[in-house]
């Protein structure tokens, strides 16, 4: 039989689509088609069976009913963005097969052989990206659906669902994305990106260092992909389903409340109450205003002490004056001179800023003899030598 061209079958599946969409709908909750369902279907809209066998759309099974063909049923599924939420096991199997490839990698030499691994390995890892993906929005879209409570479920139902959700797929499938975990997958990929790493850089043949770069940078980016959806599953799913669990008492039992209010003995909160037009604390209210009121003592606010500002050494200033100065037979002397004529008393930071300008380049210092002579600070005294300064020889 002659496989129909791949641009008739699309062209089939366009004008048809109401056909395939219900076709689609009626096989999400079963994995077979009975035939006079099948049949039934065909005539409302016109269409052959042996049109979609020969499209293999369906396949027909031993028993007389009909299957709809996987990969059409993934593909109907990615257009319409509506996925089947897969058991943890049909995860976990994508880790082993990984897992198994990488292992084959690792130990072959034959290039051919290198070369196909590295292909199956990216197309297990995109399968397994798409299957996270798809699992991970369907989870959302579901969760979302159901704080809505957009089915008008029970609050019991409501609750297990929830309960449900977490136990059977949301904490299995966390468990393989949780990199905390030395088994998830993204550990696996990572000792796997490693190992392509170092291949694409040292490995003798051009062609497959180029294979092994391919591999490295598709990991890179699935690695990103499933920490993505990991913290979907952390910081999105769970607690909103967590939330939904732990809204149900307060919630049901008030909806129960209200549907029959004259089954229930309502708490006191609910009873009324004779009522008081004024506050029975309106003496004591009344007494704190009035005293809020009365007339106090003056308050008197005195201005605070002057702040005395801590002194700053002009150094420009003194040594513009010192070199106006020069040659001066005396320095320290003279420093203490100049220095009373701005301030009653000399302490000891002003007398050693000032005596400090004695080390710049710009001037000379000679010791005229070992005398010393008696310098009067507001701290101490200093004794200090005979020191003559003047202009510094220019070179």
């Amino acid at each position: 039989m002659n496989k129909p061209a791949p641009k008739t079958v699309l062209n089939f599946l366009s004008e048809h689509f109401e056909f395939i969409y219900e076709l689609f709908n009626l096989c999400k909750q079963e994995n077979f088609l009975k035939s006079e369902i099948l049949i039934s279907l065909c005539n409302q809209h016109d269409i052959k069976i042996n049109i979609l066998l020969t499209y293999r759309i369906i396949r027909e099974l031993k028993n007389g009913d009909y299957q709809f063909n996987n990969f059409f049923f993934e593909f109907v599924s990615f257009l319409l963005d509506d996925f089947k939420l897969d058991l943890p096991e049909s995860i976990r199997k994508y880790t082993t097969a990984i897992e198994k490839i990488y292992y084959d990698l690792t130990t072959e030499t034959e290039l051919n052989r290198i070369n196909e691994y590295i292909n199956g390995l990216t197309r297990e890892i995109q399968e397994f990206i798409s299957r996270i993906e798809s699992n991970t929005n369907k989870l959302l879209d579901e969760t979302q659906d159901l704080k809505a409570n957009i089915g008008r479920i029970e609050y019991s139902a409501k609750i297990k669902m929830a309960s449900h959700w977490i136990d059977f797929y949301i904490n299995p499938l966390n468990s393989v994305l949780n990199k905390d975990h030395s088994d998830s997958i993204i550990n696996k990929l990572q000792r796997i990106s490693d190992f392509a790493n170092e291949r694409r850089l040292h490995f003798s043949d051009v062609n497959i260092r180029l294979q092994y770069e391919k591999l490295y940078n598709h990991i890179l980016n699935a690695e990103d992909d499933l920490l993505k959806h990991s913290r979907i599953l952390t910081k999105e799913l769970l607690p909103l389903l967590e939330t939904i669990q732990y809204e149900h008492p307060i919630l049901s039992g008030l909806i129960e409340f209200i549907k029959s209010p004259d089954q229930y003995t309502p708490p006191d909160l609910f009873k009324p109450k004779k009522r008081s037009p004024f506050s029975a604390y309106f003496n004591e209210d009344a007494l704190f205003i009035l005293e809020l009121t009365e007339k106090k003592e003056p308050i008197t606010i005195y201005e605070d002490t002057e702040f005395e500002r801590p002194w700053l050494f002009d150094k420009e200033k003194y040594k513009k004056l010192l070199l106006d100065s020069l040659p001066i037979d005396n320095y320290f002397e003279w420093c203490a001179v100049e220095l009373i004529k701005e301030y009653e008393s000399i302490d000891a930071e002003k007398f050693y800023s000032l005596a400090a300008l004695l080390f710049e380049n710009e001037f000379e210092a000679e010791f005229i003899d070992n005398n010393k002579f008696c310098i009067e600070l507001q701290d101490y005294t200093v004794y200090s030598p005979m020191i003559r300064l003047k202009h510094a020889a220019i070179s």
